[in-house]
């Protein structure tokens, strides 16, 4: 007969297994944290049975090491927080712990100084009990006690903390589904609340759409009605002339704001296609700014080209959609900014991309401002005192397209001072 078997009798100080396994099985019902379980196992139960000393282990699998969460014994300060002195982390594999979370099979040892394997801590120990924290096959933890005897524990401290180590299992399956439960229910709320904002987003751009289609839909009916009249024309023929003239330009806002979004359609459907190639940005931008020489013109508008001096800056995208990002941003620049004011074309790069600049000395925005000129349809009130020509939809869909391109727009602005909008490219390997 060894020590250990003959050692069958509780440990001094002990309390009765039953009722501390009554507590615990009442108690543990309501822990719903991992680290408080690991702790009430170390010094409500494993210490209300009178052993001096036991270190909870979790393992991280992924980085193949347990890790010593909760400990009674020589491990803590004698504390209400528990904290653990020289914590360790031990690779699974190493020592007496990292074989039992490698093998899930509990391992008593009478005798330590025979053993080695044994990894002293803190205190010099004899003896030693380790078994494992299994949910079904998978081992999640360990469960070490050391004594200073030899031939300390019994084949029933083992069944003791085996069954400490079951019970403590079935708690941590329970609290990893209420976290899984939580997280569900999180993600379900965090879907609710998109598919609410879409829905509402939806409702805001049907509506602005509305509106938006309506003003130059009752130009065209108003203006065709009078032209049809019997004898209009011929009673006033300059006037017919330009009420012509009215309903094309009518017309061509229409089409345009069907077009635009048609384009976010397909966009959202991924229906546009993007054709990546290499090209020289400032190329490109000239090429870009040539239809916009005469509206800055007859709008008193100077609009210059800053390359920096560079012979060419080679970015990638899709040069068609290119164009008509920097179409929208120049159409914006010009048409905001006053009389007399002036627009920078600015080509910049660095390291990783191509930076194509539009800054205007127009009405600019505040910070509010910017948070929502991407919507759809959004206009600050200055700028629908300026004009109501634009489809309220550009921003938007050049921010759209430089997503469709791995570029981004970004702003910078001020009231009273101006804009400046970029457009980010990535930059093209060169050679």
């Amino acid at each position: 007969m060894t020590a250990s078997e003959a050692n069958d009798r509780p440990p001094s100080g002990a309390m009765d297994p039953v009722r501390v396994f009554r507590e615990f099985a009442v108690d543990v019902a309501g822990i719903r944290d991992e680290v408080q379980l690991y702790r009430y196992v170390a010094r409500n139960v494993v210490a209300r049975l009178g052993y001096i000393d036991c270190v909870v282990y979790r393992l991280d699998r992924d980085r193949g090491e347990l890790v010593q969460m909760a400990a009674i014994g020589e491990k803590t300060l004698d504390d209400e927080d528990g904290a653990i002195i020289n914590r360790l982390t031990i690779p699974v594999g190493d020592g007496i712990t990292g074989t039992v979370a490698t093998t899930g099979q509990s391992i008593r040892i009478d005798e330590l100084a025979d053993d080695p394997r044994y990894i002293q801590d803190l205190m010099q120990a004899r003896s030693e009990l380790c078994v494992p924290i299994l949910v079904g096959e998978r081992i999640v933890g360990v469960i070490d006690s050391e004594h200073h005897e030899p031939g300390f524990f019994s084949p029933k401290c083992q069944e003791l903390f085996e069954s400490i180590a079951a019970l403590t299992a079935a708690q941590l399956r329970h609290i990893w589904a209420l976290d899984e439960l939580t997280h569900a229910r999180s993600e379900l709320e965090d879907a609710l609340e998109i598919s609410r904002n879409a829905e509402q987003m939806q409702a805001s751009f049907l509506a602005n759409a509305s509106h938006e289609l309506r003003t130059p839909l009752n130009a065209i009916i108003g203006f065709s009605g009078l032209l049809t009249r019997e004898g209009y024309i011929a009673e006033d023929t300059g006037r017919a002339l330009e009420q012509a003239e009215t309903i094309k330009t009518a017309g061509d806002r229409l089409a345009r704001i069907i077009n635009d979004i048609l384009d976010l359609s397909k966009i959202a459907g991924g229906k546009l296609p993007s054709a990546l190639e290499s090209f020289d940005a400032i190329w490109e931008a000239e090429n870009a700014m040539a239809p916009f020489q005469r509206m800055a013109g007859e709008s008193g508008v100077t609009l210059t080209l800053d390359d920096g001096d560079a012979d060419e800056l080679l970015a990638v995208g899709d040069i068609r959609h290119v164009h008509r990002i920097l179409g929208m941003l120049l159409e914006n620049a010009i048409r905001y900014s006053p009389e007399g004011g002036t627009v920078h074309v600015r080509i910049s790069a660095d390291d990783d991309d191509v930076a194509i600049g539009i800054e205007d000395s127009g009405i600019g925005l505040d910070d509010e401002a910017l948070d929502r000129i991407f919507e759809p349809f959004h206009r600050e009130e200055d700028a629908t005192e300026i004009s109501t020509e634009g489809t309220g939809l550009g921003l938007t869909l050049a921010r759209e397209l430089a997503d469709l391109n791995f570029a981004r727009i970004s702003v910078q602005s001020a009231p009273g001072v101006g804009s400046r909008f970029a457009l980010h490219l990535q930059k093209a390997d060169e050679g």
